[in-house]
């Protein structure tokens, strides 16, 4: 955390942000959720005089990694969006993908953090695994429409190099039926499709100036 926050200086030095100009901040990687909120906290008191009051703060998380303890230490921090990296409530799938929490975690998390105020809540959705199917899906999406969310990243399985799947790319398959499939049974939950991967009754403002 020392590092990016000299990172984080040299660039505000760089760029010279006037106070109040930042509309959105995003803290990346699927994995914020493994270091202590505490550890932000010189990291927010950097950039806060930069942020607009009404910034959209997202914070992406592994259910597994995000407990109770974490989540409430974040939203303490000021992070009002919150970006679950489920991939599936298959319990099967999860395995698969080498995901290491299981759909109660999952369900857990996410339940907890609208318990405690967090204003706007994602998750991530794979699909086109090669066991996918509508049923599978269905079911994913029928569980997504009844947590207090407002927002679903569906992406396709990609193979890149340098990961577990690149020995194994038989392990994605390419069905365009199925990427329809997903993006119609999300818009008939009511979410809005604003992005080809972003569906939402509230739309990213990080996405939205971004992708």
């Amino acid at each position: 955390m020392k590092s990016i926050i000299e990172q984080l200086e040299h660039e505000i030095k760089l760029f010279k942000p006037t106070k109040s100009s930042i509309s959105t901040l995003f803290i990346g990687g699927g994995t914020p959720s493994t270091i202590q909120p505490e550890l932000y906290a010189p990291f927010f008191e950097t950039i806060r005089p930069y942020l607009q009051n009404d910034a959209e703060i997202t914070t992406e998380a592994n259910p597994n990694s995000a407990k109770k303890e974490w989540l409430g230490g974040m939203h303490e921090l000021g992070i009002n969006r919150i970006s679950f990296g489920v991939q599936s409530f298959d319990e099967k799938k999860l395995k698969a993908l080498g995901r290491n929490h299981t759909p109660s975690q999952a369900i857990e998390a996410i339940e907890y953090a609208s318990s405690i105020g967090f204003d706007h809540i994602s998750l991530d959705l794979i699909y086109n695994y090669l066991h996918d199917s509508k049923e599978l899906l269905s079911r994913d999406i029928k569980q997504a429409s009844k947590l207090p969310i407002d927002h679903i990243s569906a992406y396709e399985l990609t193979i890149e190099k340098h990961t577990p799947f690149a020995s194994t790319p038989e392990v994605r398959q390419e069905d365009e039926e199925l990427a329809f499939y997903v993006s119609e049974s999300i818009k008939d939950i009511g979410f809005v499709q604003y992005e080809i991967s972003n569906f939402g009754a509230y739309q990213s403002r990080h996405n939205k100036g971004y992708w």
